[in-house]
């Protein structure tokens, strides 16, 4: 059990807080090829099993504004610990539910518990490292962030196959120990008790007015909310651009899903790999760059009218990747001047996050099914904002660096 004073951000720590973060894509994603058997079977309905996906973003929204802002007051390590522990037990009782609701309600703790690795893990890196440190580390972070998405449908397709859906429940809480244990061994307090904050609730809202107050954060905040958004309206109206409008058999969708995520994890890499040369800003330039690029196909081929295989694949896959040129570096970047409270600042932004992905995952549906004019609009505008304010953070970095 580590417990050294001077703890090191080593490529093994970033590895292990990477598979602890893992947990939430992962957990909400491997049960989707059994949602259609869930709800015959707990509730006599096919689709009444979808309520668990808002059940579970409800968990990692409430997590991550909890978990992040506790952290800044008790330590990281207890929580790291603590949150796969809950995530394990909670899974359990997933796997014996007998009735809808309780489905719903251990989903809720999955994803509250989940989201524990993904705030946590973020505010440890913060405290260990900044510049050019912190953005190659974030960028790695999000390597694993691009493998749940991948994996996680495939984990519980493969369970599916030998096993019913309550296996798949079983596996993630073995998945969920397992993890726990790897953080009592290799994960270290990253927050002296005296650089920790009050508990008290006051101090806590006066802790999240100053965060937003501060430009450095807000500005690379809304690139980054921006981002999330083009992600979530991405994800919900996939399955209709591709299936219903380019013709695609589910397992193709399957496969294209998958091809976008290994974009996610390539830009990740690239990320990683030269951010001990090239600056987060510029590389997070490049991946707005990418973002307009995709935003601009998809908008071409809607006004028009063109939709094909040849230009909204590829659009997909270009704004799809730039993703891992964008959560590093705007994470660290975002974070200097509030590292004292990395967990609040988290807190909130990953809660505004979730909030977001909710709206957006709604607003490019409105359309119908046979529609891809809202995603490609959202898509521009969202690029559009990205790039405004990250031209703004050059007078800030200025001013601050």
């Amino acid at each position: 059990m580590p417990q050294n004073k001077t703890p090191q951000l080593t490529t093994w720590l970033v590895a292990t807080l990477g598979l602890i973060s893992i947990l939430g894509p992962f957990g909400s994603d491997a049960y989707l090829p059994a949602l259609p058997i869930m709800g015959n079977e707990l509730a006599h309905s096919p689709t009444a099993a979808q309520t668990t996906l808002t059940a579970f973003s409800i968990g990692l929204a409430l997590g991550q504004l909890l978990m992040g802002t506790f952290s800044d007051a008790l330590g990281r390590r207890r929580l790291i610990i603590l949150g796969p522990t809950v995530m394990g037990f909670s899974s359990i009782v997933g796997a014996v539910s007998q009735d809808i609701f309780t489905l719903f309600a251990a989903c809720v703790l999955i994803g509250f518990s989940s989201s524990t690795g993904m705030v946590v893990g973020r505010a440890q890196i913060s405290d260990l490292a900044t510049g050019l440190s912190a953005s190659r580390a974030f960028s790695l972070l999000g390597l694993f962030a691009g493998i749940g998405p991948i994996l996680g449908p495939l984990f519980g397709a493969v369970i599916l196959g030998f096993a019913d859906w309550r296996a798949i429940f079983i596996g993630l809480s073995i998945m969920a120990f397992a993890f726990a244990a790897l953080a009592i061994f290799e994960v270290p307090e990253t927050l002296p008790k005296e650089k920790r904050q009050s508990a008290n609730i006051g101090a806590i809202f006066h802790a999240a007015k100053s965060i937003l107050r501060n430009r450095m954060f807000i500005q690379h905040a809304i690139i980054l909310w921006c981002t999330v958004s083009i992600l979530f309206s991405y994800i919900s109206a996939s399955p209709f651009i591709i299936q219903n409008i380019l013709g695609f058999t589910p397992f193709e969708y399957t496969l294209i899903f998958g091809t976008n995520g290994i974009g996610i994890m390539i830009a990740g890499a690239v990320a990683t790999a030269v951010a001990k040369k090239v600056s987060p800003r510029k590389v997070l330039g490049w991946g707005i760059g990418l973002q307009l690029s995709g935003a601009g196909i998809l908008l071409g081929t809607w006004i028009m009218g063109t939709p094909s295989v040849w230009n909204i694949l590829p659009a997909l896959f270009i704004m799809v990747s730039s993703m891992g040129l964008m959560f590093g570096p705007a994470t660290a970047l975002g974070l200097t001047q509030v590292r004292e409270r990395a967990g609040t600042a988290l807190a909130i932004q990953g809660f505004i996050q979730f909030l977001i992905a909710g709206v957006m995952a709604t607003l490019v549906g409105l359309a119908g099914p046979m529609a891809f004019w809202p995603l490609a609009l959202i898509v521009t505008v969202a690029s559009l904002t990205s790039l405004t304010f990250w031209i703004k953070t050059k007078r800030t970095l200025a001013e601050v660096l």
